[in-house]
């Protein structure tokens, strides 16, 4: 059984990007940062990967780092890929980049998945905005659109696998956005 870093590992690991990165362009990553401490901040972390955001080439992403083996590869997010595109749901996925041997860890190269960083809120942190403000119209407006995304993933036949708050993001539009595809499903799987 392969063992795979650990999320205080990839912590660690990445304080030092031109060090460990084996693409240029992940070699120049500039972390998310705690403004006191000047550590990279974890806004996401998992059963099978943690998430750090980054700017990589000026673009914010999130940069995503297994720490157990899963059903994950480059054909699953190759796939997963082309499915949203074809169905016409990219617009409700952060889409993302497999990058394999990407980051040497503990003396060995691990894939990153890159990832379109979605500025927003957690679906639970946005209801409860809603909630707190006493909008009615607004928790409305999610119900539907909730709805709308739902059968929008049922026509292009595309199950999430782990929809949860974490995994549901209301982008600063007001637009559900879904990240984290390791348990999705689609025909081709």
């Amino acid at each position: 059984m392969i063992d795979y870093p650990s999320a205080d590992d990839y912590y660690k690991a990445i304080q030092q990007p031109e060090l460990v990165f084996t693409a240029s362009e992940l070699k120049s990553a500039r972390f998310a940062v705690h403004p006191r401490w000047g550590i990279p901040l974890l806004p996401a972390s998992g059963s099978t990967a943690v998430v750090f955001k980054a700017v990589v080439s000026g673009e914010e992403q999130a940069l995503r780092f297994f720490t157990r083996h899963e059903v994950s590869s480059r054909e699953r997010y190759d796939t997963l890929n082309q499915h949203f595109q074809a169905r016409g749901i990219a617009d409700c996925v952060a889409t993302s980049q497999w990058c394999d041997n990407a980051i040497v860890v503990k003396g060995e190269r691990w894939p990153v998945v890159r990832m379109q960083w979605v500025e927003g809120r957690n679906l639970d942190k946005y209801i409860e905005g809603l909630v707190e403000d006493n909008n009615p119209e607004g928790i409305g407006a999610l119900a539907s659109a909730w709805r709308t995304l739902l059968n929008r993933m049922q026509l292009a036949e595309f199950a999430h696998g782990d929809l949860q708050h974490g995994n549901v993001l209301v982008d600063t539009d007001g637009k559900l956005r879904l990240v984290d595809f390791d348990g999705s499903w689609i025909p081709p799987f």
